[in-house]
């Protein structure tokens, strides 16, 4: 190549670079105007990334201090029930976040380390209770998420005083489609109801003028308790017939009909995904457009003649029971929380899949098993209280239990190797005494699973429900009413001689399912997993259990032996009845001095 060749050849790599250097330089410096670049970077957002506060965030501002704790009344407020109230102080002072323990029995750690006091950088993660938190810059990727909320309260005083703001966008927004001209929606009533999470069945009347914040905060105008959603995590507005949603900075975003937005127009039918719940915009009649992606068009929950969920029933009676709202749904019904106009007092109502009503001879049977349970009492089992059929309801009436079921415990702790095996040992312990009352009046439960114990919030108290329900439900027409993904879940729980059609079942099948679900609370998994029901079969016949050890180092060798023990293959390889496991088990306890 000649000399002049090489020139020319560098001259024009050099211009190149330059054009690529002042592309990046333009690009940033447009970017940068976006937003008050020093302001932002001087707050930082905070995002619970596990605990029962997961997916809640909220902000630290320069010159700020937030203590963060178990119902502190503001942002930094958990719900961890292994958090005091006063747990660690957060401040910030010159862009440096300093975090201090303060004085807390379970202490604070940063990045798995136990501190008293300590700096925070980005990315670095914290933990109190059972809850770790996540801190990095306010902006992400250049970009501010939705309206923080002195955002959305500068936009709520404005709509008071008369001023109507300018439709707030963020730079996130500004890159989605612009939303279609609004359409004036019929002059008819409306309402907000919520078809998905905890506050399931909770409706709102939308009124003309008004603006509705949604969130989980005191000050929300709809508050709902799902943990992940933020405290004003999205606003209605309601004006000339048109009702939009906007994005209000909630932690996940807000969606509709699964589309993330910032602002949106409604029409009846569309769905508002806000955390792990869904609020549909209705007419106040309930009619509207189907919506077949919502949880009411399961197959499952046979629509009416009218359209509406089989369990529509908030607001309704059944029997002495006033629905007050959907608590969850399970393998064999929906279950609400109620009020016994007769006894005064809140009960758990367990409706049961229609199939079950079709079939006069599997209702009979159905409350002649429940009725059994009737006189068998202990602090340890789920009281039933009565059980019927009113019009095409078929029901349970239980005692009411303000806590969690032990699925949701493994759910969140469990599969991060967070539970002690302390714990698992007093829901053995307690458990073990509900199967020796239920022992003594010759009754089996056939299906102990982790969704079937739950956990008082109170006392942390372990309770047994669902006794008799598998024996109850033994028909050809309620087998059709679990899912093969439901069959895979349960039998996960099943000793092997349940998997066999001519297999005995007695109590040492209990004690099995019981041994299955502490080995999942140590584990954070059953002893054996698969997605296909002949594999998982196969190995709850054949294949031992990788030894609880290998998941927790500090577990008590005795105490793994006691679990191993009711695991095993043969029945008479178990404990021989609940009343030698609980013997066992609180030998065990002695030893080590657990008191439960």
């Amino acid at each position: 190549m000649s000399l002049a060749a090489a020139s020319v050849l560098d001259e024009r790599q050099v211009i190149f670079c330059t054009r690529i250097l002042n592309t990046f330089a333009d690009a940033f410096s447009r970017l940068k105007t976006g937003f008050n670049w020093k302001q932002d970077m001087a707050k930082k957002r905070i995002t619970v990334v596990d605990g029962p506060d997961r997916g809640m965030t909220f902000s630290l501002e320069d010159g700020q201090t937030l203590i963060v704790g178990k119902g502190q009344p503001h942002e930094a407020g958990l719900s961890d029930e292994y958090t005091v109230s006063e747990h660690c102080k957060l401040s910030m002072t010159d862009g440096h976040v300093i975090i201090r323990d303060l004085g807390s029995t379970t202490g604070t750690s940063v990045n798995g380390n136990r501190i008293t006091e300590s700096e925070l950088t980005n990315n670095d993660e914290f933990s109190l209770g059972i809850t770790r938190l996540r801190i990095e810059d306010y902006v992400s990727s250049g970009y501010t998420i939705g309206l923080d909320r002195s955002a959305l309260e500068a936009h709520l005083q404005a709509r008071q005083s008369g001023n109507e703001p300018a439709p707030a966008t963020s730079a996130a927004s500004e890159t989605l489609p612009p939303t279609a001209p609004p359409e004036r929606l019929a002059n008819v009533p409306y309402q907000l109801v919520v078809i998905k999470g905890p506050d399931q069945g909770k409706t709102f009347a939308v009124q003309e003028g008004q603006d509705i914040v949604i969130g989980r905060g005191k000050d929300a105008t709809l508050q709902v308790t799902d943990p992940r959603t933020s405290r004003q995590h999205c606003l209605i507005e309601v004006r000339s017939g048109q009702i939009q949603v906007l994005d209000a900075g909630g932690s996940g975003g807000t969606h509709v009909n699964s589309r993330s937005v910032s602002r949106h127009n409604l029409s009846p039918g569309d769905r508002i995904g806000i955390g792990d719940s869904e609020i549909r915009l209705e007419t106040a009649d309930g009619t509207g457009p189907a919506d077949p992606a919502s949880p009411a068009a399961d197959s499952a929950a046979k629509p009416t003649a009218a359209g509406k969920d089989y369990f529509d029933l908030v607001g309704q009676k059944v029997h002495n029971y006033q629905v007050e709202r959907e608590i969850a749904r399970g393998n064999s019904g929906v279950i609400f929380k109620c009020r016994d106009t007769e006894k005064n007092r809140d009960i758990a109502l367990k409706v049961l899949w229609p199939e079950l009503s079709t079939d006069s001879e599997a209702v009979q049977r159905f409350v002649r098993a429940m009725k059994t349970m009737f006189p068998v009492r202990h602090e340890n089992l789920v009281r039933i209280y009565n059980a019927g059929r009113s019009e095409k309801y078929v029901w349970v009436a239980l005692e009411y239990v303000e806590g969690e079921s032990l699925d949701r415990v493994i759910q969140r702790i469990g599969t991060v190797g967070m539970l002690d095996w302390e714990y698992s040992f007093r829901v053995a312990v307690q458990i073990s005494r509900a199967l020796v009352a239920a022992y003594e009046h010759n009754i089996i439960h056939r299906n102990i699973t982790p969704e079937s114990i739950l956990i008082r919030s109170s006392d942390k108290t372990a309770k047994l429900g669902d006794m008799m329900l598998a024996k109850a439900l033994e028909s050809s027409q309620s087998e059709q009413l679990t899912k093969p993904g439901q069959v895979i879940g349960d039998m996960a729980y099943a000793p092997p001689e349940r998997t066999d059609s001519g297999g005995e079942i007695d109590c040492r099948s209990d004690i099995y399912s019981l041994g299955a679900t502490v080995y999942s609370l140590i584990a954070g998994r059953s002893p054996f997993e698969s997605t296909s029901l002949p594999e998982l079969i196969s190995s709850i016949r054949t294949e031992k259990p990788v030894a609880p050890k290998e998941f927790q180092l500090s577990i008590h060798g005795m105490f793994e032996g006691a679990v191993l023990r009711m695991l095993e293959k043969r029945p008479k390889d178990r404990f021989e009845t609940p009343i030698e496991l609980l013997k066992d088990l609180e030998r065990i306890g002695k030893f080590v001095g657990i008191d439960c």
